[in-house]
Parts: C-alpha cells; sequence; structure tokens
C-alpha cells in the first residue's frame, strides 16, 4: 500500500480510532490500528472485539494494500511529526512514514489476521441531532451500574415508541429517565452498553446528526464518516414504571447549584456511611446533615418557600444526588412522598426528565 495525505487528517482519525487498540488486549494483534489503502481512500479500523471504530480520508492513493500497527507508536509519532503531509507505504509487515523532514519504519503484524466484522443486518434506524443526544447520554448514563452483578444493568435502555425515544438507566438504587424526539417512527427496546455510550459520547461532537442502526445483537452509530458499531446487551430491562410515583406530597423548588454545594459539603462527612445524608423539612427550611463517628458532623441550611410541612425527615445516597445535580443547571423541583419512599427529581426546563434515588433507612 502507498498513500500520501494530510498529516493533521491522518492524527485525527488514529486518535479517534486507536482508543480501542490498547495495550491491555487480549490478542497481540489488537494492540494495532488496521490500515487499508483502497485507490485515494485510506480506511482506519480498530476493534477490541466487543466495539469497532473505523473512519476515513481523502488522500493520493498510489498502491492499494492493507497493514496493521501499533496504534501507540503511530498515534505518538505522527502527533510528534512536524511535516504537513506524509506518506505511508508497506514493505512486507514494516510501515513506512515519510515526510519532509522525517522518516520511519514501524513494525507492523499481517492483516489476515486482524478481526473483521461479520456482516449485519440492521432492522431499524434513524437520525437524532448529536447535541441532544449528548446531553441525554449525559443525564442518565451516570445512573447505569458498574459491577457486573445484574450485566443487564450496565446499559441503558433505549426504548422506541412513535416519533421518540426514551433512555432509562438503573443500578437498582436510583433511575435516570429521559426522552428526546427522532426523526422517523420506530418501536423496540435495545439495552446499549455503558462503555460502548462513553465512546459514542466521544464520537458525538464529530458531527450535527447521529444515524443509529440496530439489529437483534448490534447497534451502528455514523457520524460525519466515522462509524461505530457495538454490541447489543441481551436480556429484559427491569419493569421500572412501577417505581415511579403518580403524585407527591411534598413539592419544592432549590436552585441546583445550591443544592450541590450544599450536598458536596455534607459528603466530605458521609463518606464512611455510604454518603448517608439527612434530609430535613420544616416549614421555610430544608436542612441537610451528615454526622460522620470518626470525622464529626455538618448541618446546612437551605431557604425554601414557605411550607406547611412540619419535621419531614428522610436520609438518601448524597452522592447519588450529586451525580445528577451536576448534569442539571438551574431550578429543579424535589418531590417526595414519605420517609420511605423514593427521593425526585425534575427539572423545569426538561419535563422529560425524571431522577429517582431510593431512600436510606433513618438511624
Amino acid at each position: 500500500m502507498k498513500i500520501t495525505c494530510q498529516k493533521e487528517d491522518l492524527v485525527r482519525v488514529v486518535g479517534l480510532v486507536g482508543r480501542l487498540a490498547t495495550t491491555r488486549a487480549t490478542l497481540p494483534i489488537l494492540q494495532n490500528i488496521y490500515l487499508s489503502v483502497t485507490g485515494d481512500i485510506l480506511q482506519v479500523k480498530a476493534t477490541d472485539l466487543e466495539q469497532t471504530i473505523q473512519a476515513e480520508i481523502k488522500g493520493e492513493g498510489f498502491e492499494n494494500g492493507v497493514i496493521t500497527v501499533s496504534a501507540r507508536v503511530l498515534t505518538d509519532y505522527l502527533q510528534n511529526n512536524t511535516d504537513e503531509k506524509v506518506t505511508l507505504s508497506t514493505d512486507d509487515i514494516t510501515i513506512k512514514v515519510d515526510s519532509s523532514n522525517h522518516h520511519a519504519k514501524i513494525k507492523g503484524m499481517d492483516a489476515v489476521d486482524y478481526p473483521s466484522l461479520p456482516k449485519i443486518k440492521f432492522q431499524a434506524e434513524t437520525v437524532i441531532d448529536s447535541n441532544t443526544f449528548n446531553e441525554a447520554i449525559s443525564k442518565t448514563i451516570f445512573a447505569a451500574a458498574n459491577d457486573e452483578t445484574r450485566p443487564i444493568l450496565t446499559g441503558l435502555l433505549f426504548r422506541f415508541e412513535g416519533d421518540s425515544v426514551q433512555l432509562v438507566g438503573t443500578d437498582g438504587y436510583r433511575l435516570a429517565l429521559t426522552k428526546l424526539k427522532i426523526k422517523n417512527s420506530l418501536t423496540g427496546d435495545y439495552i446499549l452498553p455503558k462503555r460502548s455510550l462513553q465512546e459514542i459520547q466521544r464520537l458525538l461532537g464529530q458531527g450535527e446528526e447521529a444515524i443509529l442502526s440496530f439489529s437483534a445483537s448490534q447497534v451502528q452509530m455514523k457520524v460525519n464518516g466515522i462509524i461505530f458499531t457495538s454490541r447489543v446487551l441481551d436480556g429484559a430491562f427491569p419493569a421500572y414504571g412501577a417505581i415511579i410515583p403518580k403524585k407527591y406530597e411534598i413539592n419544592l423548588k432549590v436552585n441546583s447549584a445550591v443544592l450541590l454545594q450544599t450536598l458536596k459539603l455534607a459528603s466530605l462527612f458521609s463518606r464512611d456511611s455510604a454518603y448517608s445524608t439527612k434530609f430535613e423539612i420544616n416549614k421555610k427550611v430544608l436542612k441537610v446533615t451528615a454526622i460522620s463517628p470518626t470525622l464529626g458532623d455538618n448541618t446546612n441550611e437551605i431557604a425554601i418557600d414557605e411550607t406547611d410541612v412540619s419535621d419531614f425527615i428522610i436520609s438518601a445516597n448524597a452522592q447519588y444526588l450529586i451525580e445528577a445535580l451536576n448534569v442539571l443547571s438551574n431550578e429543579i423541583n424535589l418531590h417526595f412522598i414519605d420517609s420511605k419512599s423514593p427521593i425526585v427529581i425534575t427539572s423545569p426546563k426538561d419535563e422529560s426528565y425524571l431522577y429517582l434515588v431510593m431512600p436510606l433507612r433513618s438511624e
């Protein structure tokens, strides 16, 4: 293979793709990226067997061919190369990188051993605004589980209902839910792994719209010529609708930044007790208290509109609330039923958003 292209373009695609080719890969060849020249097009691809990213750039092609090369070495070399154009060519399983002032030979591996994607027949496809999609993921992804005890909870549910899709994340202790519009009508449930969604977020800034395609086992996203493919988690998502309250007994309006700062202060004293934090409502005040047997205690008061509530107390994990407030701005609504029912956060600016946290047992 042989092709000449702009170094800046090459650095961009190698950087985007190369993240999947890590030194922790189980197979040595998965530490490499796959380079293929066909005509004037250079395709760059990487996979970790669960996810694949591929991108293309245009150059001046001289000879078709394929090779795989260390993602880390090629990325570092290109980032430190000061020339505007580079020429990639191969000599057996060595790739030569030549430019005006710099020349290198990097040992590669035969591309015949690189894993190939099976042909996938996608059953559904839709188009979503990239910024809206990115924001929806940010508002829900933190509620998905991190451990593999219940693998299905390590992903976000995408529930398509007509011209909208609902994103839902839960780890069994809290739940985040939001809804966004799509450009056509679809029906179906798909559960996307948290790790794959983090890669999708990284790629969404590359274009204004994302094309999502789904099959029973795979999801594919195309954005500005970049193609990302991942598995879909197999299993049934919990029936979360039953735990969402239909009505509330107490409704408060609170500035999200004020509550966030208050909870950060409280969390300093609740780390050794699963971030257990007490919330007390008394007429015009929301009092937030955390007590540590070893560190001491912390009490904060937030002024609220006057209520007829007196001495209402509930305890919850402050860190769970902090993670939601990190992605919400301006004013929020806090909803309560009783000390044994969930705390619910909604946003006046986004009526489709809901965040729910199960209470902790009060001492």
